[in-house]
C-alpha cells in the first residue's frame, strides 16, 4: 500500500483507524435501525454499504487515489461493524435467559477469533497481492447476502423511531453500573484485539 500510493508507512495506518471509525459509529445505530426495519433489511443495507465501500477502495487502484480508498475503507467499515450489534440483537429476539446467555458466548468467541484468522490470510495475501484481500472481502460480502436472504425476520414487532425513546433507552443503559461495567471491560479488550490486528501487520 506504502508503495502502490506513494504514501508513508504513518499514512497507511489511517486505513485501519478510518475503518474502525466506521465500524464504531455502527454500532451506536444499526441496532436501533433495525427495529424500525426489521433485522433483513438492516442486514441488506449493512452488507451494501460495506460492497459499495470495496468497490470504491477497489476504484482507487485504477486512479491510484490514497484519499479515495480512505473514503471506501471508512464505508466498509460502517457496513461491516452492524455484524455484530445484528447478531446480539437477533440472539435476543429467538433466545430468552439461559439459552440466551449460551448463543451470546458462542458468537462472542466467533467475533473474538475471526480478527486473528482474518489478519493471518490478509498478511499470507499481502505478501503477493495486497489488492487481492478487496476482492476476497468482495466475494466474503456476496456469500452474506446470499446467508442474510436464507434467514427468516426475527423483527416481529417493528417500532417507529423516536428520537426521545432512543436516547432514554442509552440514558437507562448507561445508570446501569453492571452494563456499564461489563461494557467497559468487554471494550477493553476488543481495544486491545483490535489495536493488536492493525499493529501486528507493521
Amino acid at each position: 500500500i506504502k508503495n502502490f500510493y506513494s504514501v508513508s508507512i504513518q499514512e497507511t495506518q489511517y486505513a485501519i483507524t478510518l475503518f474502525l471509525v466506521g465500524y464504531t459509529i455502527t454500532q451506536v445505530v444499526f441496532g436501533a435501525l433495525s427495529n424500525i426495519t426489521g433485522r433483513k433489511i438492516a442486514s441488506y443495507l449493512a452488507i451494501t454499504l460495506a460492497i459499495i465501500g470495496l468497490l470504491i477502495s477497489y476504484s482507487s487502484l485504477h486512479f491510484i487515489s490514497y484519499k479515495l480508498f480512505l473514503l471506501g475503507r471508512l464505508i466498509t467499515g460502517i457496513g461491516a461493524g452492524a455484524g455484530m450489534v445484528l447478531s446480539f440483537t437477533i440472539i435476543s429476539d429467538l433466545y430468552k435467559d439461559q439459552e440466551a446467555r449460551k448463543m451470546t458466548t458462542i458468537i462472542t468467541t466467533g467475533f473474538a477469533v475471526s480478527p486473528g484468522i482474518a489478519t493471518l490470510i490478509g498478511g499470507i495475501l499481502s505478501h503477493s497481492h495486497w489488492e487481492s484481500c478487496i476482492i476476497i472481502m468482495f466475494i466474503y460480502s456476496l456469500i452474506l447476502l446470499v446467508l442474510v436472504a436464507l434467514l427468516p425476520e426475527t423483527n416481529t414487532h417493528r417500532s417507529k423511531f423516536k428520537i426521545q425513546e432512543f436516547l432514554s433507552g442509552y440514558k437507562y443503559a448507561f445508570k446501569n453500573k453492571k452494563v456499564t461495567t461489563y461494557a467497559l471491560i468487554y471494550g477493553a479488550m476488543i481495544a486491545v484485539l483490535y489495536i493488536l490486528a492493525s499493529l501486528l501487520p507493521f
